[in-house]
């Protein structure tokens, strides 16, 4: 049987900018796998900054030390700026270690419980 991820993602290369959607029960497993996808495609760069919308989620089976060997391999550069989409308490505080993790903390990773706000904030304002 063939599992499909509940992560779908697209690059606007013009933006720069990878917006990445998960749904239903999301795994360690799940968030490697998008990372490598994203790592492998050609049109992506470490420096594009992201959207990573967790709303649609469901369950979550993620746990701390997931979280940080997770944030450990991110594809993105320390350059780049991740918006996160949550509004479940377990997805925000998961997000937070991610960005506390993620490059050493020297990435900026920001919570947001609507898109309109991360995207201003990924567009300067």
């Amino acid at each position: 049987m063939i599992r499909a991820m509940p992560i779908d993602f697209s690059i606007a290369t013009e933006e720069q900018l990878v917006r990445s959607r998960c749904f239903g029960q999301l795994t360690v497993r799940d968030i490697a796998e998008h990372q490598d996808a994203l790592a492998a495609d050609p049109t992506f760069e470490p420096e594009f900054d992201q959207i990573f919308d967790l709303t649609a989620v469901e369950t979550i089976d993620i746990d701390r030390g997931g979280t940080i060997a997770l944030a450990r391999r991110s594809p993105f550069s320390e350059s780049s700026r991740t918006a996160v989409i949550a509004n479940a308490p377990l997805a925000v505080g998961l997000a937070r270690v991610f960005g506390a993790m993620v490059q050493g903390g020297r990435r900026d990773l920001r919570v947001f419980d609507d898109v309109r706000y991360a995207l201003d904030w990924l567009n300067g304002g």
